[in-house]
């Protein structure tokens, strides 16, 4: 059989042999198929209820014999060791590297980085699996450093994380850096760090073959075909493409986008290899327990303004009060703490409790926040000028905030990314930092006490409890 890979995103194979293909490319699609209509008082129509609704889908074409470049391990696996299929690969591309040895001025790498920036430029496609604090922007500048030639694209999901990736890069003695967001569209230099969205604003014509190298911070941010990160990856024809991230989506369907996008795992740290190792501490849990509410007990609804959410989370008084107290006990030790908060007018409703009943000095990070106050706030975070800070998801991933003591989980939730990325702000071990504590609520109400109870696997797992 014969495989001809057409261009960096696409292979093709003879239709002929898709039916073989096909079972090492495929998924279980879902969708919800929303329920009958009904009038309400005011003669207005809505639809009520709905099923969820599920089929065998391919990500392959049926009559084209078409699928994603990074497919190209597991199918070639699943040929020759699972159906002894002779199989001949033709137009595959590589970049060399000019450099055999990573190097960066002043840097020493250590054995773990080196080992996965061999990893990748040996591999040149797929994903790097590093917990948050194992240096991912040293290991990505590492990569460079063997490719001095290479016009590079390197992408953030905020405009946070554009800034201080950007800043590392110069600080690493890469000079041609220019970004793309907050309105700058510039392209013209060797390394362009830019923001996704701002990205995908940019015609078409003016970047597909414009970069050889691409990597993607935060990978599993492409969660699927209609992601912004999915569309974009299929409009490049960058040869080299690299993903970093600390925990890969659990979803079939998810995994196997970002897998046809760039390729397979390449690279692992496991998050207790690297506190076995002295990169980053192993953090110790206080559980809290949240005392229960009669007239929460009896919702049904999560969402809503009457849901339990918004009833158990938000406006939660009880709970938000413990917050408070744990928050205020670790300043009075001369603690730093990051509270994390998902909607806005939980971290509004935590501030003004928190300055009014405790006397706190509260900073409020969040989307409407300016990337450069962000950014000030950040620096006098770390070196413990600001005590306290709350924030949204706009500071759950990627920021860079050593000193940081304690990090509370005032949202809840229930997903390993999100609990171990948001964890992850507090684990850099340091010189005179001893420990880092994480806050969680043993919330009592319906779909809440399951979320805990999913967090609590999670911490179990990574044995932290």
């Amino acid at each position: 059989m014969k495989i001809t890979v057409l261009n960096p995103v696409h292979c093709r194979i003879d239709k002929k042999y898709v039916p073989i293909i096909r079972p090492c490319l495929k998924y279980r699609a879902s969708w919800f198929k929303l329920g009958k209509k009904i009038k309400t008082r005011d003669g207005k129509e809505r639809r009520v209820g709905g099923t969820a609704k599920y089929q065998d889908a391919y990500f392959i074409g049926k009559r084209s014999g078409q699928f994603l470049s990074g497919f190209l391990p597991r199918v070639l696996k699943y040929c020759i060791d699972d159906m002894n299929i002779p199989t001949q690969v033709i137009g595959r591309e590589k970049l060399a590297p000019d450099v055999l040895i990573p190097a960066i001025p002043g840097i020493t790498f250590k054995p773990f980085q080196k080992d996965l920036i061999i990893k990748a430029a040996n591999h040149q496609r797929g994903v790097i699996l590093a917990p948050t604090r194992s240096g991912k922007t040293i290991i990505a500048a590492g990569i460079l450093s063997m490719f001095p030639k290479a016009r590079v694209l390197f992408l953030c999901h905020s405009i946070t994380i554009l800034k201080q990736t950007m800043t590392k890069f110069k600080k690493f003695g890469f000079d041609d850096v220019v970004f793309v967001g907050e309105g700058s569209k510039d392209l013209s230099g060797r390394i362009v760090v830019a923001s996704i969205r701002s990205m995908c604003s940019i015609d078409i014509v003016d970047y597909e073959n414009l970069f050889d190298i691409v990597m993607i911070d935060e990978i599993h941010h492409l969660s699927g075909k209609k992601t912004e990160y999915f569309r974009f990856m299929e409009t490049t024809n960058a040869v080299m493409r690299l993903g970093f991230t600390a925990t890969m989506p659990t979803k079939e369907e998810v995994k196997l986008c970002i897998e046809g996008s760039l390729g397979p795992v390449i690279g692992e740290l496991k998050v207790n290899e690297a506190i076995e190792l002295g990169i980053i501490m192993k953090p110790y849990i206080t559980l809290v327990s949240v005392p229960s509410v009669t007239s929460i007990l009896e919702l049904k609804k999560y969402k809503g303004d009457k849901g339990i959410y918004r009833k158990g989370i938000v406006e939660n008084r009880p709970r938000n009060r413990l917050i408070m107290t744990k928050t205020s006990a670790r300043v009075k030790d001369g603690k730093s703490v990051l509270i994390l908060v998902k909607q806005t007018d939980h971290g509004k409703i935590l501030k003004t409790l928190g300055e009014s009943l405790f006397d706190l000095d509260i900073t409020y990070i969040q989307g409407s926040t300016d990337s450069d106050v962000r950014e000030k706030v950040r620096v006098a975070f770390d070196e413990k000028k600001i005590k306290v800070v709350i924030c949204t998801v706009v500071w759950k991933e990627g920021i860079d905030i050593p000193s940081l003591d304690c990090v509370i989980n005032a949202a809840g939730g229930k997903s390993e990314i999100a609990t171990l990325q948001a964890i992850g702000r507090g684990l850099t071990k340091i010189e005179g930092k001893d420990e880092t504590e994480i806050i969680d609520f043993l919330d009592p109400y319906k779909f809440l006490a399951q979320h805990t109870v999913m967090r609590l696997q999670i911490y179990t797992k990574m044995d932290w409890l």
